[in-house]
């Protein structure tokens, strides 16, 4: 199963869809945090699409083994990208990353995939996603392609 969240750091940062504050947040970002890091091995996987990492509890953050990361311009943003991504947060040893998250342009994104054997292959890359000229598919083509779910 692979559940997928846009806007992410809205769930967490506890604010409704109408931008007030719920009451139950601590509890959720908590359960989420205990859920992502042990859902692997019940075959559960998460994606987070987020613009403020920084939003994002540190446990939910750091079980991404697979990142792509656009333009960060916050320092508290770059702060956790670059933990994320294997780079040193502080000191002058990768000012040059900081620098690159903040200059990426609309097209690139930096990526890692953590899973694989060789440690050559983890290694932070950056790449062009490829945009697909193709339909979006309707509910009733994924339902005859997947099999419809009823709630």
């Amino acid at each position: 199963m692979f559940m997928f969240y846009e806007e992410a750091n809205v769930v967490f940062s506890g604010l409704s869809a109408a931008g007030n504050r719920e009451d139950n947040v601590q509890s959720l970002a908590e359960s989420y945090d205990i859920m992502v890091r042990d859902s692997r091995k019940y075959k559960i996987f998460f994606g987070f699409a987020v613009q403020n990492p920084a939003l994002l509890p540190v446990g939910v953050l750091h079980s991404c083994p697979n990142a792509f990361i656009g333009r960060i311009t916050d320092p508290e943003d770059k702060k956790q990208v670059l933990s994320l991504l294997g780079f040193t947060e502080v000191g002058f040893q990768d000012n040059e990353m900081r620098r690159i998250l903040s200059d990426l342009s609309v097209a690139m994104m930096l990526g890692r995939l953590s899973y694989a054997f060789e440690r050559r292959e983890t290694q932070t890359f950056l790449f062009r996603p490829l945009l697909l000229d193709v339909p979006e598919p309707t509910d009733d083509d994924l339902a005859k392609q997947l099999g419809r779910i009823t709630l």
